[in-house]
């Protein structure tokens, strides 16, 4: 009774051994170091030289405290990649795709397990009975699409009463091997080829959503830069405004204006204030809907910086450009690798049309006895067998085989029409910023030429020979080409940074800056 007491204590105690926490943290840490390793391979394949755009300055990590902080870029990814509600989420995305590889690996590592068991029997004329046992079975399976499995087991039994107690042991090799049907490592072990290529597709379209992640933020944060400066601009043409209203007044009182042009001044000066504040209004929206986007409350004390975008010309042959996007791209490999999946599948499909001929093998040794160290396995015992499965009805199989070869003709158009979309989409985000920075080149010139208008027209206008329309009128051409300027240099950063994303070239580190 004392040997059957312990061996159910100790079965007891090992399905207690792990806590609901450990687990956790086990497979946090599994799953991190899968998550490295294919990231250090990614690395490792797309080692490439490119240029890439200036750097962003540092991180400056102060806490958003009551009083308004004015966020640079790089600021405000960092906050992003922490907070941002979607980013955690597409974190999380990956992290289960790694988890679904940690499950598939042990499937196919070696599978342990045991079995301990105490019985007692008694009945009215018998003999009361104890009996305990404990077994283990590793199991394995092979490069060649086999499994093979080795088990012992250990046995004990006490009559009650009496003392002719007996023991076994046992252990035993058993190995199923498939000779045709189901043979070779491409088969066995097709879904642990998947659920790794299936981590590498995941790994590479978090990366793509980090870059898309990354531009998209800087288009809202330039985008505020923008209307910040239209904000500014307002707010001194309402000035001017004022002004000029004033000094019409003040002109009407000496007779050297009209009732008209003060009435056009007293207009101007109301339309512009209207102006204004449409223009707050929008920009505080705008800055509410950047601060959700950032993960913070829309009630946080925060507006950007000032700074323009930094502008550079593009200037790459288009050959070039689509070659090195063809080299580069995750999703150029990543559907490229798809076109494979689909031929191995046609492969696995085509061995399913063989017959099944298997191998079975069986070697084992028992012993038993009334003392235990008596009862070592020292008996042994082979068995070996073939068994062979004709497939007289194949319609299944030939379904699916056929099926696999229009989807592997499929994912072949599929590759070949991707590559063809992306060289389009490079050329003609190539084109898209030649024509962005002409258009720069004739705003810089027609910003000079409506600042000399506007001296010439305040001039004339001082002079008296012009009204307050022709200068309001020059004023306000100026604004709109200074509106216009800050626009376009912020639609050439974006579509720059968009032209990288598809060259491959965009590296984003863990603050959501690009390198």
């Amino acid at each position: 009774m004392t040997r059957a007491t312990l061996l159910l204590a100790t079965s007891l105690t090992a399905s207690l051994v792990g806590c609901a926490g450990w687990h956790a943290e086990n497979a946090d840490a599994e799953v991190a170091d899968i998550l490295a390793a294919g990231r250090a391979q990614e690395a490792e394949l797309r080692s490439i030289q490119h240029p890439r755009p200036a750097e962003i300055a540092a991180v400056d990590s102060r806490f958003l405290g009551p009083e308004t902080q004015r966020l640079t870029l790089a600021e405000a990814l960092a906050i992003a990649v922490k907070n941002n509600r979607g980013y955690r989420s597409q974190k999380e995305t990956l992290y289960q795709e790694g988890l679904a590889l940690t499950q598939t690996r042990f499937d196919f590592g070696p599978r342990l397990s045991s079995t301990l068991s105490y019985i007692w029997s008694d009945d009215e004329f018998g003999v009361g009975v104890q009996s305990a046992s404990a077994g283990g079975t590793v199991s394995q399976i092979l490069p060649t699409g086999g499994t093979a499995s080795l088990s012992g087991s250990l046995s004990a039994s006490y009559p009650e009463g009496r003392t002719d107690q007996s023991f076994g042991t046992s252990v035993s090799l058993d190995l199923d091997q498939p000779l045709l049907r189901g043979a070779g490592r491409a088969v066995s072990h097709e879904r642990l080829t998947q659920a790794e290529r299936t981590l590498v597709y995941a790994l590479r379209t978090f990366e793509l959503f980090r870059q898309d992640f990354s531009i998209d933020l800087a288009q809202s944060y330039y985008d505020l830069v923008s209307q910040q400066q239209t904000l500014n601009n307002q707010v001194r043409t309402y000035d001017e405004a004022v002004y000029d209203r004033k000094k019409a007044e003040a002109l009407r009182q000496v007779d050297r204006n009209s009732d008209e042009q003060v009435f056009r001044a007293r207009r101007r000066e109301v339309v512009t204030q209207n102006g204004l504040i449409n223009a707050r209004a929008r920009y505080k929206r705008a800055l509410d809907e950047f601060k959700i986007q950032l993960g913070l409350p829309s009630a946080s004390n925060l507006d950007v910086s000032s700074l323009e975008p930094l502008y550079e010309t593009v200037d790459f042959d288009p050959v070039s450009a689509v070659e090195a996007a063809l080299r580069n791209r995750l999703d150029v490999a990543t559907s490229r690798q798809q076109m494979e999946d689909a031929e191995r599948r046609a492969f696995l499909a085509e061995n399913g049309l063989l017959p099944q001929l298997d191998l079975s093998v069986n070697g084992s040794f028992s012993g038993s006895d009334q003392r235990l160290q008596k009862a070592w396995a020292d008996e042994w015992g082979f068995s070996g067998g073939l068994s062979l499965q004709l497939p007289l009805q194949l319609k299944r199989e030939r379904n699916l085989y056929r099926n696999s070869l229009i989807r592997r003709d499929r994912a072949r158009r599929t590759y070949d029409l991707f590559r063809d979309r992306v060289g389009l989409e490079v050329r003609d985000q190539l084109r898209q910023l030649d024509s962005v920075e002409e258009q720069i080149v004739i705003q810089e010139a027609q910003i000079i030429q409506e600042r000399r208008a506007v001296t010439v027209t305040e001039i004339r206008y001082e002079a008296g020979l012009l009204d307050n329309r022709d200068l309001l009128e020059a004023r306000q051409g100026l604004i709109d080409a200074q509106n216009s300027l800050i626009r376009l240099k912020v639609d050439h950063f974006i579509r720059r940074l968009r032209l990288l994303r598809s060259l491959g070239l965009l590296e984003i580190d863990t603050q959501g800056r690009w390198k």
